[in-house]
């Protein structure tokens, strides 16, 4: 099915979720419907206008879909963390039992803040927005200068630009989350408490420039002698691991092999 198809089906399911007589049926909650319902549309649908077998297939598989992506997003934030934080950062010579441990703490960790999350955020829809929120401040430059302009970025400007754009972003303020703002940017609407100031993405920028300038400085100071080795605690500019290192030598001796052992057609 097209998104558009999929779009058309849900108007459709929403005038009819609103105009239906729901008091003609087995439906007890309050009538006319508020808006808490309009969240309940299709478990609505499927318990009190479908029959029984169709109700019990229908919330399953609801049920099955909503669990599946659940237990994907909680894996797959330990994984990185266990992966990406911990063993690139803390433990670098961590086995893979300790990872796993690491792992298994994680996923209780990060269950409970999604939990706590559910259980005191009033809209996925709101949570859904901060999100992207934050995937545009945050996460873009770093992903801009990664994919792009890898040489020209390290640790430190990452971690760096990181905090930057944190900090100016929660500065502006997140109804959702309850927080004032801290800094009224130019625009500042004092009577509705709301930013009109594009401050996310004057945030990004700065993020942006707080990656490209720290990662440039810190090159610049370890590899010219003036910050020793010693102090590259992130081993990512000349404290860099053997491992690491080495990484591209099978592909290079790969490579000769094949040179040394070519002969020539006659």
């Amino acid at each position: 099915m097209e998104s558009r198809d999929l779009f058309h089906f849900y108007i459709k399911l929403c005038f009819f979720f609103f105009f239906l007589a729901w008091n003609e049926t087995a439906y007890k909650g309050p009538y006319p419907l508020t808006e808490q319902e309009t969240s309940m549309i299709l478990p609505m649908v499927l318990q009190y206008l479908t029959p029984d077998f169709v109700s019990f297939f229908g919330l399953g598989a609801v049920s099955a879909a909503v669990m599946s992506s659940a237990d994907s997003s909680v894996l797959s934030a330990a994984s990185m963390f266990a992966r990406n934080v911990y063993k690139l950062i803390f433990r670098q010579k961590a086995s893979e039992m300790e990872i796993i441990w690491v792992m298994r703490v994680s996923i209780i960790i990060v269950g409970i803040l999604a939990t706590i999350m559910a259980l005191t955020i009033p809209s996925i829809y709101g949570l859904w927005s901060m999100c992207s929120d934050l995937v545009y401040v945050i996460l873009f430059p770093q992903l801009l200068m990664v994919v792009h302009f890898k040489t020209h970025c390290n640790t430190y400007g990452s971690l760096a630009a990181y905090i930057i754009a944190l900090f100016v972003r929660l500065s502006g303020g997140e109804a959702l989350l309850g927080l004032p703002a801290l800094i009224h940017f130019p625009g500042y609407d004092e009577v509705e408490q709301k930013q009109l100031f594009p401050f996310r993405t004057m945030a990004m920028i700065m993020s942006l420039i707080t990656l490209i300038v720290v990662s440039w400085w810190t090159k610049m100071m370890f590899e010219s002698g003036k910050l020793p080795p010693s102090y590259d605690i992130f081993r990512c500019v000349v404290n860099i691991p053997e491992d690491v290192l080495h990484v591209g030598e099978p592909a290079e001796s790969g490579e000769q092999d094949l040179k040394t052992n070519f002969i020539p057609p006659t």
